[in-house]
């Protein structure tokens, strides 16, 4: 824990500077429910090198005085894991189903996200009762019943592994996600242990063309290079070693190969 808050707090400094912008204002500018995206895993004090990289202007999310937000995730999946499989064989068409909460402002929102070709993927989402985020019911439940990318009854679908961190989100011209202080459980509560993925920052460009964005560039020119990243696989793999996992080789070795050693012994 005292490392997540370290994490969460350096990021949040080096943040200060930049100048708000409202969430209206974000989405009108970036909304990109289908998008390109690009994932990178690098250390927090490298961030500072990469804003300095920047040329466009570049503001922060602010919701009622906060710059970054909590989440947490629960995924949902089937007995036989339909969607962990699709992800670890890289099928083009695949589909994953979450409820996330926004913990700080106490709502809940059932999501569906879906490749629907090479690195584009969309994501489409229902507002959920916060205290039914375990279970598909309600509204949330026909929404994922009749969703054409998800390719299995919905009464398959339980939860199979939370996730939460901290989120702050740029905006330089495309939309950047900051996600710091990675934590996992299993839907019972057992601690996952990432190893020094909570040490680390998972940076997310979005945009909604073919070409990268300015804070792509500036990462590249800093040696930094898209990876392959999960967080509802390298979770699922870890708490579940005997699964493959060959996508998410790099981050599991360099990063949570000691705790999954452990397990698996």
């Amino acid at each position: 824990m005292t490392a997540q808050i370290e994490t969460n707090t350096a990021v949040a400094e080096l943040l200060a500077p930049l100048g708000g912008i409202e969430l209206d204002e974000l989405n009108d500018l970036a909304a990109y429910q289908t998008r390109r995206d690009h994932k990178y895993l690098i250390e927090p004090h490298l961030l500072a090198d990469v804003l300095e990289s920047i040329k466009s202007p570049m503001r922060v999310l602010e919701i009622g005085g906060l710059r970054s937000f909590a989440y947490r995730s629960i995924y949902f999946d089937t007995p036989e894991l339909t969607s962990y499989f699709d992800a670890a064989h890289n099928r083009p068409k695949r589909f994953k189903v979450r409820s996330r909460s926004y913990l700080d402002a106490g709502t809940c929102w059932i999501e569906v996200k879906a490749r629907i070709r090479r690195d584009q993927t969309a994501k489409e989402r229902v507002e959920h009762q916060p205290e039914a985020q375990m279970c598909l019911v309600g509204d949330a439940r026909g929404f994922v019943e009749t969703h054409p990318s998800v390719p299995v009854e919905v009464d398959q679908l339980d939860p199979t592994i939370i996730t939460g961190y901290r989120r702050a989100t740029i905006h330089c011209g495309q939309r950047v996600t900051i996600d710091s202080g990675l934590w996992s459980t299993r839907p019972n509560g057992l601690e996952v242990p990432l190893g020094s993925l909570n040490k680390m920052l998972i940076i997310e460009t979005k945009s909604d063309g073919t070409t990268p964005g300015e804070f792509d560039h500036a990462l590249w020119s800093h040696g930094i290079r898209p990876i392959s990243l999960s967080k509802y696989a390298v979770a699922m793999a870890t708490a579940n070693p005997h699964l493959p996992a060959n996508r998410w080789h790099r981050v599991l070795t360099h990063h949570v190969g000691r705790q999954r050693m452990e397990l698996t012994g």
